[in-house]
């Protein structure tokens, strides 16, 4: 059974007092001296609006009227400031009261109090009620709801009288049911589906006034993001490109943002940037303070991802040592070594610039005499880098003049190859092994030349002598039937000695 509702209306009228010395008051006639304040009855103002009030004296004879005052509803006299004031009517014993922009403080009893005849006062009353029009609190008209989670649709109205709210969605009403709950701060939907997308219609309502207000709010249903591609773990050399692939789905599309292992935005590296698009990061230029672990985050209103992928700096190899050697020919053993770096440690492998084939690490198929010794060493204490450094070691036992030469230390690893060359230079006394001729002919004084040509290490120096005698030195500088040119030495080990045959006596044997 339903009870009957009813609606009470309470009206605060103006009165008018005529007050004796006692404060008591008593009914007057309305020829007695009075206050009338207009416009009469109670004032009800939507919050923002200006209101003027007239207070007027009602009396035979108004120069008798002092003090007419205006009285607000705190017992004070009204306080003459921008916003609220009062202004005596010139002429006229009157007062009006100026409230500008009313708010709800502003609302309550106010008194228009004044003193006739010396002995008579009087009052007059007037209510003044604020109310609130609709306004939207928190009703954004573009709203985000996740997937499969529930959501409320924010309507959140302000009225004084309070306002009832209605839901309609494409002009249907709404009702409280399985998925949806109408609640005081919004519309809640269980379980966000795609068919919850589209416009609801918040429909506020304040019976009291009459006033009435609509919002469109368009729900968009969004999906958090879900993986396409995960990042994957890479690795690349010094100064080169690499590519870090991040990919994933989602309503709205998902922004990218890569951070380091200290969680520092990698675009703020230089040389790094972001398709924002695609969600791929490039280092355009790797160095190997880059090396480490790096997150992909993919994020928008209804979710975020995070994976992780490391970065593999490779460290370009480098020959940091290769110093030539000297030794003499039979020396017991000889050595030469190679020290590289890089990361990870590069292979080292030995090339004669004399032969095709390669060393190999430990003994020589063709030369039992060659060895190749490697192993890992601590880097010096003054280098920057990588604390181990290869060292791989050719080591010759008996050595011969066949060992001398170039060899070359190739050091490899997947960041490339570093080339560098050390000597070996193997000593021996002077031969005439590249001597072609022993035996010359000259006829009719004919200038013969006779050439010497002495190998060693180092290189030799070359004296001519004839019958006993050293040439430009015993015979004097003076005899110019004989020419040297060069001494040896100094990388020439070819000596010539010019005979200009002037007498028989020129003839015989030279020695070199």
């Amino acid at each position: 059974m339903h009870l009957p509702t009813s609606f009470i209306f309470f009206i605060l009228g103006i009165s008018g007092c005529l007050c004796n010395g006692h404060g008591r008051s008593h009914h007057r006639r309305a020829s007695e001296p009075h206050l009338r304040i207009l416009p009469s009855g109670s004032q009800e103002i939507r919050a923002g609006k200006n209101l003027v009030l007239t207070c007027r004296a009602q009396v035979p004879n108004i120069e008798l009227i002092k003090h007419l005052r205006w009285i607000n509803p705190r017992g004070q006299e009204i306080p003459q400031d921008d916003r609220i004031y009062s202004e005596e009517q010139p002429g006229d014993a009157a007062t009006a009261l100026f409230i500008k922009k009313l708010s709800e403080e502003d609302a309550g009893e106010y008194r228009c109090t004044a003193v006739y005849a010396s002995n008579q006062q009087l009052e007059a009353r007037v209510d003044i009620s604020v109310y609130i029009g609709i306004t939207w609190e928190d009703a954004p008209i573009v709203q985000y709801a996740s997937l499969e989670q529930d959501y409320k649709v924010r309507c959140v109205v302000r009225a004084n009288p309070p306002a009832n709210i209605d839901w309609l969605k494409e002009s249907l009403i709404i009702s409280t049911g399985d998925q949806y709950v109408i609640e005081s701060d919004g519309l809640l939907i269980k379980g966000v589906t795609k068919k919850n997308a589209g416009t609801f219609t918040c429909r506020a309502r304040v019976p009291q006034t009459g006033e009435l207000e609509e919002r469109d709010i368009r729900l968009d249903v969004q999906e958090p993001p879900r993986w396409v591609q995960k990042p994957f773990d890479l690795r690349g050399a010094e100064l080169d490109k690499v590519e870090f692939k991040c990919e994933a789905l989602g309503s709205p599309p998902p922004k990218y943002t890569w951070v380091d292992k200290d969680g520092i935005d990698a675009t703020e590296k230089e040389g790094w940037k972001l398709d924002e698009t695609t969600g791929t990061l490039t280092a355009f230029q790797l160095e190997r303070k880059d090396e480490g672990e790096y997150t992909c985050i993919a994020e928008n209103n209804a979710g975020r991802l995070e994976s992780q992928a490391y970065l593999k700096v490779i460290v370009r190899p480098r020959v940091q040592e290769l110093i030539n050697q000297t030794y003499p020919v039979g020396r017991e053993e000889a050595r030469l070594t190679c020290l590289a770096s890089g990361d990870p440690l590069p292979k080292i492998v030995w090339r004669k610039w004399s032969r095709n084939e390669p060393f190999y690490t430990g003994g020589q198929p063709d030369d039992d005499r060659i060895i190749v010794e490697e192993s890992t060493v601590h880097a010096p204490y003054y280098t920057e880098g990588e604390s181990f450094w290869r060292k791989s070691s050719i080591l010759i036992s008996k050595v011969n003049r066949s060992d001398d030469g170039l060899y070359e230390c190739q050091a490899e690893n997947e960041g490339g190859r570093f080339y560098k060359s050390g000597h070996i230079t193997v000593e021996f006394g002077p031969t005439f092994e590249d001597q072609l001729y022993d035996k010359e002919w000259s006829w009719d004084q004919r200038p013969i030349k006779l050439s010497c040509i002495a190998t060693a290490i180092p290189n030799a120096t070359v004296t001519w002598w004839f019958r006993g005698k050293e040439i430009g030195r015993s015979n004097g500088d003076l005899d110019r039937s004989f020419e040297i040119r060069g001494h040896g030495g100094r990388g020439h080990p070819t000596s010539e000695l010019t005979v200009t045959p002037l007498k028989d006596d020129y003839y015989g044997f030279y020695e070199c």
